[in-house]
């Protein structure tokens, strides 16, 4: 590694994340730091194992690898926003049509609408929502994660990096905005 490659990711797990596990020691909020996400998708090796890379006051700023499909399940309390940052993403509905999200694109699923994330093969998602937020939502499974990673650099600074999302389609039910 030389000076100007990035320091590696270490993973550390939270249980039980609430808005006081989002505090790193000292009491420093995370998401202070500038995240390079090539380079925290690429520390990810489990498919469908969210980990913790902020949060925005009480909502945790997650980072999934997936592959193949998920859990059917919905979220009673909470929406959820899932943007797609490589790959190809197909949210599946019982009570609406199915939405197809490609690298750029993002969709809030409401409360309380059962959803279940395909991805075909893989896909890089960040997810915002409530940190108490379980991945599974209603339903126990296999697939639920009771704990969370939380990435975090090594001891070096961060490197001065700028990461650029380019969202092509925004949609929100059956609202879409964009080009």
């Amino acid at each position: 590694m030389t000076e100007t490659d990035p320091p590696p990711l270490a993973s550390q797990r939270v249980k039980h994340v609430t808005g006081e596990n989002l505090l790193q020691p000292g009491g420093q909020r995370l998401g202070v730091e500038k995240i390079a996400l090539a380079e925290a998708f690429d520390s990810i090796t489990e498919h469908w194992s969210p980990h913790l890379a902020g949060a925005v006051n009480d909502h945790a700023i997650k980072l999934a690898k997936t592959s193949g499909e998920f859990v059917w399940h919905q979220h009673n309390n909470t929406d959820e926003l899932f943007l797609v940052q490589s790959g190809t993403l197909r949210l599946e509905f019982r009570e609406r049509e199915n939405v197809t999200l490609t690298a750029g694109e993002f969709i809030v699923v409401p409360q309380g609408t059962e959803h279940r994330p395909v991805a075909e093969p893989e896909a890089e998602l960040l997810l915002v929502e409530p940190a108490e937020t379980v991945n599974t939502g209603d339903t126990q499974s296999e697939q639920t994660q009771e704990e969370l990673q939380r990435l975090e650099w090594g001891d070096r600074p961060q490197p001065n990096i700028t990461i650029t999302i380019t969202i092509t389609t925004c949609r929100v039910g059956r609202q879409e905005w964009g080009r």
